[in-house]
């Protein structure tokens, strides 16, 4: 009974004070209605153009035998309907651009924020990677140095084999030598030995002789 009161006040005004602006704040108040309600725009065409129909019956009606007053307020009807029409179907455009601006807003918004996220993130995890990067530089510049260091020990140790083998060659080159000279030595003993024996029997050659000597000598006294 509400809706039919409202309607029927609406109707009332629109076509009695026509360029008032209390049912255009009514046409329009309609409009948003019907988009907090979900009302498609068609069905609200058509509930118009149902409106319209209604009223143009009921003038009918009223103007029997008087054509020329019909058509006066049929073509009334069609022109405030009009109007009606463009300020409903701008009134929800409005609306529904507002709602999609809002709407892209709030992505907006959401992304902004998304996007401060993920770049507070890639922040920290940028001075993550740099910490651990800077760990990894110590680490390797230790290693360096160890590498450095036994290859130097390396270096030493080689230096020492070197001369190990320098020095072992000196030996074996001292021993060849020595072992040389011992034979050098053994032959020369063999030889001293050798005219060692030869001066013996020489020696026993002359004990003969003087034997020998010492007789005839002994002879030689006794003849005499």
């Amino acid at each position: 009974e509400r809706r039919i009161r409202d309607s029927a006040h609406y109707a009332s005004i629109k076509y009695s004070a026509p360029f008032d602006d209390g049912w255009v704040r009514i046409c329009i108040r309609h409009a948003e209605q019907s988009i907090q309600s979900g009302v498609p725009l068609p069905t609200l065409q058509a509930a118009l153009a149902q409106s319209h129909s209604f009223t143009v019956a009921t003038l009918e009606q009223r103007c029997a035998g008087d054509t020329k007053r019909l058509m006066r307020m049929c073509d009334a009807v069609q022109r405030t309907a009009r109007v009606e029409s463009d300020l409903m179907t701008g009134r929800r455009a409005a609306m529904q651009a507002e709602a999609a601006r809002d709407e892209r807003q709030a992505h907006l918004s959401a992304f902004r924020e998304t996007m401060a996220e993920a770049i507070e993130g890639a922040a920290a995890l940028g001075a993550r990677i740099r910490v651990q990067a800077g760990g990894a530089s110590a680490s390797t510049r230790a290693m360096l140095g160890k590498a450095s260091e036994v290859a130097a020990a390396a270096e030493q140790s080689a230096v020492a084999m070197r001369e190990a083998a320098q020095t072992s060659a000196g030996l074996i080159r001292a021993i060849e030598e020595a072992r040389g000279e011992v034979d050098a030595a053994a032959t020369i003993a063999t030889r001293a030995s050798e005219h060692a024996v030869d001066a013996v029997r020489a020696s026993d050659l002359l004990s003969e002789h003087a034997q020998s000597i010492e007789s005839i000598l002994g002879l030689i006294r006794a003849i005499a």
